[in-house]
């Protein structure tokens, strides 16, 4: 994974200049902490806009990414609806709790070539980012924010259906924390597809 493919490094060598990628990415995101799944779920929608460049990119490429993923949640307990139903002018508040993340990564990666439409690669790189919860209840609304910090490890496969245009099956491990009156676990495994243009 770490080597370059020589055979595609000798046939792209002489016309390789500078080459960029950008892709937009939907996951599946299954969160590997217990608590984090028993307070909201298990899986989670994520989606993701990548940039990557690479003045080499038979042997490396440098990559950006923006993610975004939340989850609600009703939270179990007496909200007094049930012994007041008969008094219709009272507004209730059903208790929800809110969690939404927006990551910043960014790292290296490494390509292996099977063929020219086919391109495997494995990366690495630190993860920032800010975490909003948001709780609802007949209270009213409270809003605190955090910051995040962990590592990304990102392995995919590339299919190019033109010389400019692929998709991207991967499979990336995200471990990040945040401290909110204790540390807390939000990373996870996230599976998906991308679409991308190469220019």
């Amino acid at each position: 994974m770490l080597s370059c493919s020589l055979l595609h490094a000798e046939e792209v060598a002489e016309t390789t200049t500078m080459e960029a990628t950008i892709e937009v990415r939907a996951a599946a995101f299954y969160h590997t902490s217990d608590k984090y799944r028993n307070y909201y779920k298990s899986l989670d929608p994520s989606y993701e806009v990548e940039f990557s460049f690479s003045c080499d990119p038979c042997c490396y490429a440098w990559w950006g990414n923006l993610a975004w993923f939340n989850s609600k949640k009703e939270v179990a307990g007496n909200n007094c609806k049930s012994h007041l139903t008969a008094c219709s002018c009272t507004t209730f508040v059903t208790p929800t709790t809110k969690i939404s993340v927006a990551n910043f990564s960014f790292g290296i990666k490494f390509p292996y070539y099977f063929s020219d439409c086919l391109v495997g690669y494995f990366g690495v790189g630190p993860v920032i980012g800010n975490v909003w919860f948001e709780n609802n209840s007949n209270r009213g609304t409270r809003r605190t924010s955090k910051v995040a910090y962990g590592a990304i490890a990102k392995l995919g496969i590339d299919y190019y259906i033109t010389q400019c245009v692929f998709l991207d099956l991967f499979v990336d491990y995200l471990y990040e924390t945040v401290h909110h009156g204790r540390h807390y676990d939000i990373g996870g495994v996230k599976t998906g597809l991308g679409i991308g243009l190469r220019f």
